[in-house]
């Protein structure tokens, strides 16, 4: 199978991933940092996509596959690992990628449509806003550690851009400019707010061959 990305949980003792498998199943699953055999979350029928953790680990978070379905039939599910019941977040139709705050205050969600946006859900008072507005948004958002931000790569009119966006006000500053599709969709940040790129370097060559036929 296929991991990807993979999300530590609070305690350091687990790391939530998305597995794709050979028959195209897209599954969560978690494994020690240790190695050893990995676990399905919600064994059985269904397609889960890439996991985040609730700030007490309890919890995880995770939307549908998004080349599985009409994008208007995707929600966001928090799936509860003490239950082993999983329940859909109210007004989350036409969603997907979530991540959950470090804080736990809140989860943050793709809107699918033209043009896209970052909405954030209020865990407390359960209501959706909406918080950045922009041409293409990929679809590994990364939340700063203090919660403060959100950083998400955007690739279109043959640039690739770094943004982030404030919690506070939903000011969005463009971060790196890079031309072409020369940004992977994943980003991070480390622990003190430093943002984290991987750069796509592609090479092309030509070569010629004499062959003698038999």
């Amino acid at each position: 199978m296929e991991a990807h990305q993979p999300h530590w949980s609070p305690d350091g003792k687990q790391i939530a991933f998305m597995a794709v498998y050979p028959d195209s199943r897209y599954k969560m699953c978690l494994i020690s940092p240790d190695g050893g055999e990995y676990q399905e979350v919600f064994p059985g029928g269904g397609q889960e996509g890439a996991p985040t953790w609730s700030k007490d680990g309890k919890k995880l978070v995770y939307g549908d596959v998004f080349s599985r379905q009409d994008s208007s039939n995707m929600s966001i599910h928090v799936f509860d690992l003490t239950s082993r019941n999983a329940s859909t977040l109210p007004q989350s139709s036409g969603l997907w990628s979530p991540r959950w705050s470090p804080d736990g205050r809140y989860i943050s969600a793709v809107a699918v449509g033209s043009p896209p946006a970052v909405l954030l859900y209020d865990c407390t008072s359960q209501k959706w806003t909406r918080l950045a507005t922009v041409d293409t948004i990929d679809d590994e958002p990364t939340w700063s550690g203090d919660s403060a931000y959100i950083y998400f790569i955007s690739s279109d009119s043959g640039l690739s851009r770094y943004y982030r966006v404030r919690i506070g006000d939903g000011r969005t500053e463009p971060l790196i400019s890079l031309p072409g599709n020369s940004l992977d969709p994943w980003g991070g940040v480390t622990p003190d707010g430093v943002p984290l790129v991987s750069r796509i370097n592609r090479v092309q060559e030509i070569y010629a061959m004499h062959v003698e036929w038999p």
